[in-house]
């Protein structure tokens, strides 16, 4: 699965990111992703800046060409 669109929201019980499986906390800001099969999926902040990073370095060594 791929996440489409992401959006900020609040937790109001005990959520598990989808991506890292970690517990998101009541006081963590948590986001929701956008599956590509249609599905929303509870995401903790920190692992949706892990994967944005990832992503920025992907894109950068794609287009980081001579």
């Amino acid at each position: 699965q791929h996440i489409r669109t992401t959006i900020a929201t609040e937790t109001h019980g005990s959520e598990r990111c989808a991506l890292t499986g970690e517990p998101i906390a009541v006081t963590e800001k948590m986001w929701l992703g956008l599956t590509t099969q249609e599905q929303w999926v509870p995401l903790s902040e920190a692992a949706l800046r892990q994967v944005q990073g990832q992503q920025i370095l992907s894109e950068a060594k794609t287009t980081d060409r001579p």
